[in-house]
């Protein structure tokens, strides 16, 4: 009987190594066809480890199979913005999305989002983070956004000199089937940089330019312009506030961005600096 036992006992033996011995075959070929094949570069290196090897592909299969959870990639969007006057502000001069991928279908509602170490509240009828907080000219810009554990950074400066509007005038009044000029003074740094430009209503929201125009931000204007005329007839009449300001190109549309590292492609950090809004009358 001990000596079936033994028997049996080698022979489970066998089989097992057997199965791992077949599990690593199928391994292998994976990798192969995996490197020789055009998932190689959209995959590349999943384990992080600086070059595509068999590790990538004992990662995938954990990772298909259950075994191991696929690394936290968001989408983030972080848009910055101080304001000259901070007894002024918008209420969305810090906005942060953070979504599970790209296609911002599915917004994360429980990550920790700071800016400098101020915390951003979660406004449900936005899906977003906002704040307020007052960042000085040529101050740090520090972006954490935590999930789960982990935590994503970005970090810039502020523009150390703000635009100032010298036209129109405070409580200034504008004919709506006129154009209307805006001019203001130069901001600083202007390398990689566009004026930002805009009309706002009551309620903080852009009425000029129109959303579709350049996807719901303000203006961009190139840096070698001091002044811009608004088309005739492009707003109703109605009492506004000019909107001015420097800020990353791209800011509008939220491209080209300063990266946030082991984020999804397209997030990113942009930072801007507002001058003094000026209310307007249009009729």
């Amino acid at each position: 009987m001990r000596k079936e036992n033994d028997i049996i006992k080698r022979g489970l033996g066998y089989m097992r190594v057997r199965r791992y011995i077949i599990l690593l075959s199928i391994i292998m070929i994976t990798f192969e066809i995996f490197a020789a094949s055009s998932l190689a570069a959209p995959l590349g290196d999943a384990n992080g480890n600086g070059v595509l090897d068999l590790g990538d592909a004992i990662y995938i299969l954990q990772t298909l199979s259950g075994l191991r959870q696929p690394p936290l990639t968001p989408y983030i969007l972080a848009t910055v913005l101080s304001l000259a006057d901070d007894g002024k502000n918008l209420g969305w001069l810090q906005e942060v999305d953070v979504y599970t991928d790209s296609t911002q279908t599915m917004p994360i509602t429980d990550a920790a989002v700071t800016i400098n170490g101020n915390t951003l509240a979660f406004d449900t009828a936005q899906n977003r983070y906002t704040g307020t907080a007052a960042i000085a000219a040529g101050a740090a810009v520090n972006l954490s956004v935590t999930i789960g554990g982990t935590t994503f950074t970005a970090t810039g400066t502020q523009y150390t000199t703000f635009p100032i509007i010298t036209a129109p005038a405070p409580a200034a009044t504008w004919q709506a089937a006129r154009a209307n000029t805006i001019t203001w003074t130069a901001g600083a740094p202007t390398a990689g940089a566009m004026y930002l430009l805009g009309l706002i209503d009551s309620t903080g929201q852009i009425v000029y330019p129109a959303v579709a125009d350049v996807g719901g931000g303000p203006l961009e204007v190139s840096t070698s312009s001091t002044s811009y005329a608004i088309p005739a007839n492009s707003v109703p009449a109605g009492n506004y506030q000019v909107l001015m300001g420097i800020g990353a190109a791209g800011i509008s549309n939220n491209t080209d961005g300063i990266p946030i590292a082991n984020t999804a492609v397209g997030s990113g950090l942009w930072i801007g600096a507002l001058a003094t809004l000026v209310p307007i009358t249009i009729q």
